[in-house]
């Protein structure tokens, strides 16, 4: 279904839902003295959609959450968990928007569609009055788009660069220096590649081709080239640019001296770097602690920086986004916030931290934090001060989707120059979603 078919669909469902009051013979004044006295002894039953399962830390964190906030009510109100798998979230959410059945706090991970759809109430009043505004004002624009603020951020990701200190030792290079620049990393991958003939046995680096991280590696190099991904201007994509070509070039001159991650749709396939088969590479944290959870000892065979900077080049990199967020449609809107800010304060914030290895966006508890694991926490804090998600715009899904890892694929495997590739999915975006 094209894309613009689709969001006409939801745009139409919403617009078709409507709420029908009932009549009465009672007089005004009577009426709205017991819709008041009604309102005071009301229960306040709320719905919070979390995504995932509920055997994740961080959700079971959530559900703490929820269960402490709701003994602090009185019976007053009450606020009820439901888990989403993330294949099924984007759906569950337009059917129940649509028919007016949506929760009243949504754990998200995308603003810019639901803004668009007027599906996220706008958080700016709420925050102005928040007397812990200060502690996590530097991470608020997280949430903040096109004037307003929609979401609250409490649960970055975190993509870092590794390197393997044994295989740097093998080939005489400092095992306790990464490199210091893109140019440095492209000698290092070649000096740490070891070659079957024609068949690389071992990467110096790891680049993902098909799987869903493909667009990550892409997105911090582009912008650490200088590219913005999209017109400031007009929002329309515009990572054909010139930073997004130098970018897309450097995956292309370093594939010959890396390990490819091209794993089967739905397949359940290591990423290099953890299968051994490549020296360095850029690795979420959640994907390094399962590995060190299973064989403890590879803490010691592995270096972490927060990522690796081009020479004169932007300091960024990429970070994920889980934000609280309420529904435009609840009739509590006061009473989320509430549990929005109670799931944020310091005693909670730290639990997610300890539980689900959270990086606390309370900058108050960051050096706890980095004093929890100097191993790696240090990097996640950096990371996430400098951290970018995919852009914040309607067509945000297509580009860390088919459309990027298409032409990356395209380009890769000689089909198309690096400029083609890129000026196509560009186009199919715009053509997709109707921009100009």
């Amino acid at each position: 279904m094209m894309i613009k078919k689709y969001m006409a669909f939801i745009l139409a469902a919403a617009v078709a839902v409507s709420v029908m009051a009932g009549c009465s013979d009672m007089p005004t004044e009577k009426k709205e003295g017991a819709a008041s006295e009604a309102q005071k002894t009301e229960k306040k039953e709320l719905v919070f959609w979390i995504r995932g399962s509920e055997n994740e830390n961080i959700s079971k964190v959530l559900s703490e959450d929820v269960d402490l906030y709701n003994q602090k009510q009185d019976g007053l109100s009450n606020v009820t968990v439901e888990f989403i798998p993330y294949a099924d979230f984007i759906t569950k959410y337009n059917a129940a928007f649509a028919g007016g059945t949506a929760p009243d706090i949504i754990d998200t991970g995308e603003i810019a569609l639901r803004v668009n759809l007027n599906q996220h109430e706008p958080l700016d009043d709420y925050i102005a009055q928040w007397e812990d505004k200060g502690e996590v004002a530097d991470y608020l624009d997280a949430g903040y788009m096109e004037g307003k603020t929609y979401g609250v951020l409490f649960s970055p990701s975190t993509y870092l660069f590794f390197w393997r200190k044994d295989y740097f030792k093998e080939a005489g290079l400092d095992p306790e220096s990464p490199p210091k620049d893109w140019e440095e990393m492209m000698e290092y991958a070649k000096l740490l590649t070891i070659k079957d003939g024609d068949n690389v046995v071992r990467g110096g680096f790891s680049v993902d081709v098909t799987s869903n991280q493909a667009p990550m590696l892409f997105t911090v190099l582009a912008r650490q080239a200088g590219s913005h991904l999209y017109d400031d201007t007009t929002g329309v994509p515009a990572f054909n640019d010139k930073g997004g070509v130098e970018a897309l070039q450097y995956i292309l001159d370093i594939a010959p001296y890396s390990k490819l991650h091209t794993p089967a749709p739905g397949a359940n396939e290591p990423v290099p770097f953890i299968a051994g088969t490549a020296a360095m590479g850029y690795v979420t944290t959640e994907t390094i602690s399962t590995m060190l959870t299973n064989d403890p000892s590879m803490k010691e065979k592995i270096g972490v920086a927060a990522y690796i900077p081009k020479a004169g080049g932007t300091d960024i990199t990429w970070s994920g986004y889980r934000l609280y967020a309420i529904s435009a449609g609840t009739k509590y809107k006061d009473e989320a916030w509430d549990f929005i800010k109670y799931s944020m304060s310091e005693e909670r914030m730290r639990a997610k931290m300890e539980t689900a290895d959270v990086v606390p966006v309370r900058k108050g508890l960051q050096k706890e934090f980095e004093n929890m694991d100097e191993f790696m926490h240090p990097a996640m804090v950096k990371a996430v001060s400098v951290g970018e998600c995919y852009p914040k715009k309607e067509w945000a899904s297509s580009y860390n989707g088919i459309a990027l890892r298409d032409a990356q694929q395209e380009a890769l495997y000689g089909q198309k120059t690096v400029q083609e590739a890129l000026d196509d999915a560009v186009d199919r975006i715009k053509q997709d979603y109707n921009l100009k």
